[in-house]
């Protein structure tokens, strides 16, 4: 499944940074599960175009640094 594939990509893009950062210790799903629930959740809103969002950069800036 595309999605498998492309969240074990994330999952392991993920896992460099954090070893790079000397968090290798930590389990990147704990960080990475959060966080691509909530890329797909965005991603699922900007494909529906709901009227009453703003899918601006500025405005999806905004959301994604509110969220993190």
């Amino acid at each position: 499944m595309a999605s498998s594939a492309t969240y074990n990509t994330f999952i392991e893009e993920l896992t460099s940074i954090m070893k790079a950062r000397g968090l290798g210790n930590l389990d990147p799903h704990d960080f990475g599960t959060p966080l691509w629930a909530m890329v797909y959740g965005f991603a699922s809103l900007l494909i529906g175009k709901p009227a009453n969002l703003d899918n601006s950069s500025q405005a999806l800036r905004g959301r994604k640094a509110d969220a993190t």
